[in-house]
């Protein structure tokens, strides 16, 4: 996608240098105000897809969240990436849970999460904030 003004102009396209560099404005732009609003940011990486194409478009997205999380002592990236894949890394519509069961946790379209994929990824993250906030459990 390309990144355009508040006027519809296109300023880069996808794939440039020029568009790296724009886009990482948005992001310092976002992560900027939380920092003046003293918060802490959880920057959470979009997860592995099934299309070769768009899991190097994703793959890029997350590297560049990440690299600018990173020059903000406030904001903190979490990856979900590696969270469902095989054991060898590569795309997977099923990963075992922790009783050892073949649990689907993608949609047909290997974009989407299935149900039991929501509370698998959502656990992870929460237990990765955990390390930067004293979070209590019920």
């Amino acid at each position: 996608n390309p990144v355009i003004d508040p006027n519809g102009k296109v300023l880069a396209t996808y794939g440039s240098g020029k568009w790296d560099d724009r886009y990482r404005e948005r992001i310092d732009q976002m992560l900027d105000l939380f920092t003046q609003a003293k918060c802490e940011v959880f920057v959470i990486g979009v997860p592995i897809m099934k299309s070769q194409s768009l899991a190097t478009k994703i793959a890029h997205l997350n590297t560049l969240f990440r690299e600018e999380a990173a020059k903000y002592s406030n904001a903190h990236f979490i990856s979900t990436w590696e969270l469902l894949t095989d054991k060898n890394g590569n795309y997977t519509d099923y990963i075992l849970d922790a009783s050892g069961k073949r649990r689907l946790v993608r949609t047909a379209d290997g974009v989407h999460l299935q149900y039991y994929a929501g509370y698998y990824v959502s656990d992870a993250v929460v237990s990765e904030m955990g390390k930067f906030l004293n979070l209590q459990p019920k």
